[in-house]
C-alpha cells in the first residue's frame, strides 16, 4: 500500500470519528465503510480490523444494531492475533461486551470485560482501563447494584480526568448522576447532569447532550415540573432525530410517556409507550423492553383493563428475574399483588405482596415502601380488618411525606380516607381534601380525578348530594381529557347511579 492511500484511509477514519462526535452517525458509518473497502483492496487487514472496531462502536452506541455489530466483530476477531495485536483484540471484545450488556447477557459481558481488563493492565493502557471500568459499572447499574456500579464509575472518572478525555468524563458524570437519581437523591443527580451537559456541549457531542437532556427531564418530572420536563424531552428528541439515534429516540418517547401519564394524558402516554416498546424490541434492548412493559401495565391498570395490565407486569417481572435486578423484581411482585386485589384474588395478592416486602427489606429499598404499604392496607381493607388497614395506610403516608413523594402520599391519604369513611366520614373528608389539594398542587391529572371520586363517595354517605355531584362532574371533565373512553363510561355510570 502506497503512502497516499494509507493517509487517505486514515483521513477517512479520522473524519468518521469527528462525524460520530458531532452526531452525524450516518456520515460516520459511510466513511468507515469507504475506508474498509480501500483496506480490502490494498490488503491491509490490521487497519481493516481497526476500522471495523470503530464501526462496531458506532453501530452499538448510536444505532443499537446489535446483531449486525456482533456478526461483523466476531468475524474480525478470527483474523486478529491476540498476541500480536492485544490492544485491537481488546477493542473488538469491548464491542461484543457492549452488545451482551445491552441485550441482557451480563455474564458473557463481564467475561469479555475481565479479559479486556487483563490485556489493558499488561499494556498499561489508562484509556482502555477507564473504558472497561465504565462498562463494568454499566452492568452493575443495570442489575441494580448501585454501590458497586458507583465504585467502577469513580475509578473510570479518575482515569479519564487524568488523561484529559473530556467526552468520556462528561459521559461518566451523566452515569453517576443516574445512580444518584435511582437513589432518589435528585439534587446530587442534577449537579452531575449539569457538569456532564456543560462538558458535552463544550465539545459539541450531540449524542451525549441528547442523553443528558433526557435525564434532566426525568428529574424535572420527579419534581413535578412537567413543563420543563417536556421542554428538555423535546430538545433531546430533536437532537436524537437529527443524528439518527433510533435507540435514543425510543428512550425519550418512554420518558415522555411517563410525563403524560402524570399529567393525565393517558391516550398520548399509551401511544408513546407502545411506540417505545416496538422500537426497543427491534433493538432487542432487554432492560428497556422490561421498563416499557411496566409503564404500559401501569397505564392499563389506571384505565381499568386489569387483565391486560397483568400480562405486561408479568412480562416485566420475567425480564428482571432474568437480569437479576432485585429492586425491580420486588416492584414486579408488588404491582402484580396490587392488581390481584383489583380482580378479587386476595390469596394470590398476599403471596405477591409478601414476596415484595421480603425483597424490599432485604435490599433496604425505602422508595417503594409507601405505595407497597398502601396496597397492603387495601388487602386488609378488603378482608375487613380496618384497624390493621388503617395502621398500614398511616405507615405508607409517613415515608412518602418525608421523601416529598406526592404521588405516593396522595395514594396513602386516599387509602386512609376510604378505610375510615364508614365509621368516621368527617375524618375521611379531611384526609381526601388533603389528597385533592396535594394532587392539584402537583398538577397530577388522574390523582385529582380519583380524589374527586373518593370525596363524592364519602359525601354520598353524609347525604350531601349537591357537593357529591360537583365532585363527580369535576372528575368527569378530567376523565374526558384523558382520551380514554372506558374511563368516561365509568364516571357516567357512577353519575347515573348517583
Amino acid at each position: 500500500m502506497n503512502k497516499d492511500t494509507h493517509l487517505f484511509i486514515k483521513a477517512l477514519q479520522g473524519r468518521a470519528a469527528v462525524y460520530n462526535l458531532i452526531g452525524a452517525s450516518d456520515k460516520s458509518i459511510q466513511d468507515c465503510n469507504n475506508a474498509m473497502t480501500l483496506c480490502r483492496k490494498v490488503g491491509n487487514t490490521v487497519l481493516l480490523s481497526e476500522i471495523t472496531a470503530d464501526l462496531g462502536d458506532i453501530l452499538v452506541i448510536s444505532k443499537a444494531e446489535y446483531k449486525k455489530a456482533q456478526i461483523m466483530i466476531e468475524k474480525t476477531l478470527h483474523n486478529i492475533s491476540h498476541k500480536k495485536n492485544p490492544g485491537l483484540y481488546a477493542r473488538c471484545l469491548n464491542v461484543l461486551g457492549m452488545v451482551n450488556n445491552d441485550t441482557g447477557d451480563y455474564k458473557k459481558a463481564l467475561k469479555h470485560y475481565q479479559e479486556i481488563l487483563n490485556i489493558y493492565k499488561q499494556l498499561k493502557n489508562k484509556r482502555g482501563l477507564a473504558f472497561t471500568y465504565h462498562n463494568i459499572g454499566n452492568i452493575h447499574c443495570d442489575k441494580g447494584d448501585f454501590p458497586r456500579a458507583l465504585g467502577f464509575y469513580e475509578r473510570s472518572l479518575a482515569l479519564f480526568q487524568k488523561i484529559n478525555d473530556l467526552q468520556n468524563t462528561g459521559e461518566v458524570y451523566n452515569d453517576i448522576g443516574y445512580i444518584y437519581r435511582r437513589r432518589n437523591d435528585f439534587s446530587t443527580a442534577f449537579k452531575y447532569y449539569e457538569r456532564s451537559l456543560s462538558i458535552l456541549k463544550q465539545i459539541g457531542y450531540k449524542l451525549g447532550v441528547s442523553i443528558v437532556l433526557d435525564n434532566m427531564a426525568v428529574i424535572y418530572n420527579f419534581r413535578y415540573n412537567f413543563e420543563l420536563a417536556l421542554k428538555c424531552n423535546q430538545e433531546s428528541l430533536t437532537l436524537s432525530r437529527e443524528i439518527g439515534n433510533y435507540f435514543g429516540e425510543a428512550i425519550i418517547l418512554y420518558n415522555m410517556g411517563r410525563i403524560h401519564r402524570s399529567i393525565g394524558n393517558l391516550k398520548t402516554a399509551l401511544v408513546l409507550q407502545n411506540k417505545c416498546l416496538i422500537m426497543l424490541t427491534k433493538c432487542n434492548y432487554k432492560l428497556g423492553i422490561g421498563m416499557a412493559n411496566f409503564s404500559i401495565g401501569r397505564l392499563y391498570s389506571i384505565i381499568g383493563d386489569y387483565m391486560k395490565a397483568l400480562g405486561f407486569f408479568e412480562t416485566y417481572l420475567r425480564i428482571f428475574k432474568e437480569i437479576g435486578d432485585k429492586e425491580r423484581i420486588g416492584i414486579g411482585h408488588h404491582y402484580i399483588g396490587a392488581l390481584k386485589l383489583k380482580i378479587g384474588k386476595l390469596d394470590d395478592a398476599k403471596k405477591q405482596l409478601v414476596t415484595a416486602e421480603k425483597i424490599y427489606k432485604e435490599i433496604n429499598d425505602q422508595s417503594n415502601l409507601p405505595s407497597f404499604y398502601s396496597a397492603y392496607a387495601e388487602f386488609y381493607e378488603l378482608k375487613k380488618d380496618y384497624k390493621k388497614a388503617n395502621a398500614l395506610a398511616i405507615k405508607a403516608q409517613t415515608p412518602a411525606e418525608k421523601n416529598i413523594d406526592a404521588e405516593h402520599e396522595i395514594l396513602a391519604l386516599r387509602t386512609r380516607g376510604r378505610i375510615v369513611a364508614q365509621k368516621y366520614p368527617q375524618k375521611a373528608l379531611l384526609l381526601l381534601e388533603k389528597a385533592l389539594t396535594l394532587a392539584k398542587k402537583r398538577k397530577l391529572g388522574i390523582e385529582i380525578a380519583e380524589s374527586h371520586l373518593e370525596l363524592a363517595k364519602v359525601l354520598k354517605i353524609t347525604d350531601k348530594k349537591k357537593e357529591m355531584m360537583q365532585h363527580l362532574n369535576k372528575a368527569k371533565k378530567i376523565y374526558i381529557k384523558t382520551g380514554i373512553k372506558s374511563l368516561v363510561k365509568k364516571i357516567n355510570t357512577i353519575i347515573q347511579k348517583a
